[in-house]
């Protein structure tokens, strides 16, 4: 990359924008975090940031964002806020710098063939297997999504999705009656539906309410696993995963990612995993994007 090379790295959640800088060293550095709500549109924060860190806008080079929602022909309007993001708009308002925009989840699957023991904590630690296989991203935080990292001559393909909004269904009599009119894994497994369902089940303890979420979250994982053929490990990561242990029983959650019927045995070989590496998708951002733009 050459001197002078700086870019700005943006993670875009339902709740808080992430940015970085990134110079010649490919790291993130200056990270700060920024609410939506108190800004208008995307552009409008970023100029702050520039200003918090005394830079301008003239000082970039390119600019690489994920957004939480999916991206469609270089547009996205995010799923759990107001903002509207377009690929050549921005490029445009900010001097003609290339822009790259994509989904978050995505992000964070760059980052995942990077992240190493210390940005990691074993759910369950099964040996991965020795061919490379797909990686699984979960994330769970204002909503809840997930990307695949898939193993392509030598790289890594990345595949976001929109598995979030997949129908949630009921497992017998008290799924029904515990659900009521929740239709979707993230109206129950996101942090703000989660809040909601609490308050409307307040009848249960809380060992209950951490047996129904750890099974629900373990048989979306599952899942997904069997979807997509994630053999390669399972990598938890958002703001609701910081209160894991108050939220998730690992038995519980392990029992139902691997109650699949015939497939248990298979999905019992998939390592299991927490993200505790701040920021991993501005480190995907970083590490996979940049190297187009230096």
């Amino acid at each position: 990359m050459a001197e002078g090379f700086l870019q700005l790295v943006a993670d875009i959640g339902g709740t808080n924008a992430r940015f970085g800088l990134v110079r010649t060293t490919g790291v993130p550095e200056a990270v700060r975090r920024l609410p939506l709500a108190e800004y208008e549109r995307f552009e409008d924060a970023v100029e702050i940031y520039l200003t918090i860190e005394n830079q301008t806008v003239g000082s970039l080079t390119g600019m690489a964002i994920a957004a939480a929602g999916p991206v469609q022909a270089g547009t996205v309007s995010m799923t759990n806020a107001n903002w509207h993001l377009d690929q050549a708009a921005l490029s445009a308002r900010f001097g003609g710098i290339p822009v790259r925009l994509m989904n978050d989840l995505a992000a964070v699957a760059y980052a995942l063939p990077s992240l190493s023991d210390r940005d990691l904590i074993e759910v369950v630690g099964k040996k991965p297997s020795s061919e490379p296989a797909p990686l699984l991203a979960l994330n769970v935080g204002t909503g809840l999504g997930a990307s695949i990292a898939i193993p392509a001559g030598g790289a890594w393909a990345i595949q976001a999705t929109e598995a979030g909004h997949m129908r949630l269904g009921a497992i017998g009599q008290q799924d029904l009656k515990n659900f009521g009119d929740l239709e979707t894994f993230e109206d129950l497994l996101a942090g703000p539906g989660w809040q909601r369902f609490q308050r409307r089940q307040g009848h249960l303890p809380p060992g209950a309410l951490a047996d129904l979420y750890s099974r629900v979250l373990g048989r979306f994982a599952g899942d997904l696993v069997l979807a997509t053929g994630a053999w390669g490990g399972v990598y938890f990561c958002g703001g609701v995963m910081n209160n894991w242990d108050e939220l998730v029983d690992p038995m519980v959650l392990l029992k139902s990612f691997a109650d699949h019927g015939p497939m248990a045995a298979l999905l019992e070989t998939v390592p299991i995993y927490r993200i505790t590496a701040e920021d991993p998708a501005l480190r995907g951002l970083a590490t996979v994007i940049l190297p187009a733009f230096g």
